[in-house]
């Protein structure tokens, strides 16, 4: 005899069966159990814990304590910093997009710095006054490693070249962003939440520049310890993949204090130049972190050793989004039915991911089209070559000033 478990049925039979019903409420009970442990150890293990001063608990009263208005004021002392490296990236228009995105969509209104190795006219906009494009340092170009590996690595040096426009003195936090993504709602609410769940340092208009010494502080909050505050840290967003630690195309620095985190990882993907993505070298700082932090989080004893760096992860399902096949098809579904689909502040169409690549075009287009409401932006389309040859096989060159850039 078959007896449903849900229903109006369930209850007849529950009423006729005691022994089920005992069943449902022990299962029941046990669920809730080992929710509530996964959810301790999740933020065990990633430091997010409520026991240090990085973790807000995301409830209306501590928000309404920790967030106050927001501002426009603020953008001066925020950035967004974006790499474009190569032809076929200099030849797309994956920078247009986000920048578009941001401006429009994201009611960003603040700094972008664009990193690049293409001219710098092919990128500069007379009509945006906030949008900065440099030229890496040719010092800073290490050609030994493989892939895209090379152009990955001048994430490490995102704060040496904010240092050197004196127009981004203001400048305290850095939002790194990869540059295929765009934009869908709102940026300095994104900011603003994430600076107060993760109890991010407020910009308060006097940013010292990240070539400063690292001024130890003394001063806690929530009874954390005086050496936990004083660890240099870097905010990255966990992979959606439980088997890596952060997403690294998104991540946050205080540019007083971060810089430390930005060596650490430089060195560890130095250390290896046989490896073609930046994860493994995130991963080894993760381990290091759970032998110099984890351990002494809730203990009165303080580290012998102290550690180099602090990643402290954010969840990124609520901001964050990766399209797959389905996921678009669905959108663009209810966008053709003049419904409003979901949108997150954040898609991330990553060149690289195959569920991305085996998105359909048309299907694709439709929906970036909705999001942007730009139509030529949302098409897959290159830059085509000009009479100068502009679309031709380039090399690099460096200029006078030791940039280099594709000639």
């Amino acid at each position: 005899m078959m007896i449903p478990l849900w229903g109006p049925s369930s209850k007849a039979a529950a009423g006729r069966f005691p022994i089920v019903k005992s069943f449902v409420s022990l299962s029941l009970l046990w669920l809730v159990f080992l929710s509530k442990q996964l959810w301790v150890s999740t933020n065990l293990v990633f430091g997010s814990s409520k026991g240090n001063d990085n973790y807000n608990d995301g409830s209306q009263a501590s928000l309404k304590q920790s967030l106050g208005p927001i501002s426009a004021s603020d953008d001066p002392l925020r950035l967004i910093f974006l790499i474009s490296m190569g032809q076929e990236a200099m030849q797309s228009k994956l920078v247009e997009r986000f920048v578009w995105s941001a401006r429009h969509r994201g009611d960003w209104k603040g700094w972008i710095v664009l990193l690049t190795d293409a001219p710098v006219s092919r990128y500069e906009d007379p009509q945006d006054d906030h949008l900065i494009v440099m030229n890496p340092l040719a010092q800073h170009f290490n050609t030994t490693f493989r892939e895209d590996m090379p152009y990955k690595r001048f994430k490490t040096y995102v704060l040496d070249y904010i240092d050197m426009d004196p127009r981004l003195d203001a400048v305290r936090l850095i939002y790194y962003l990869d540059v295929d993504i765009i934009v869908g709602n709102s940026l300095p609410k994104l900011f603003h939440d994430l600076e107060g769940v993760y109890n991010i340092p407020k910009p308060d208009g006097v940013a010292p520049l990240s070539k400063a010494p690292l001024q130890t502080t003394q001063t806690t909050s929530k009874g954390t310890p005086a050496w936990l505050s004083s660890i240099p840290k870097i905010w990255f967003f966990k992979n959606k993949y439980a088997h890596l630690t952060v997403q690294g195309g998104q991540f946050i620095l205080d540019r007083a204090t971060s810089k430390p985190c930005l060596t650490f990882w430089r060195e560890l993907i130095d250390a290896n130049v046989t490896e073609f993505k930046d994860q493994p070298a995130l991963h080894k700082m993760r381990l290091h972190q759970q032998t110099h932090i984890d351990p002494y989080l809730n203990s009165k004893q303080e580290p012998s050793i102290p550690a180099r760096c602090q990643i402290v992860t954010m969840e990124w399902k609520r901001y964050l989004h990766f399209p797959s096949n389905s996921t678009v098809f669905k959108a663009v579904g209810t966008i053709q039915k003049k419904k409003k689909p979901t949108i997150h502040t954040l898609i991330h169409f990553k060149n690289s991911c195959n569920s991305t690549s085996q998105i359909n075009d048309k299907v694709e287009e439709q929906f970036i089209e909705y999001v942007v409401q730009n139509k030529d932006l949302a098409r897959k389309i290159h830059v085509q070559p000009d009479a100068d040859g502009n679309g031709a096989v380039k090399k690099h060159v460096v200029d006078k000033n030791g940039r280099i850039h594709l000639q």
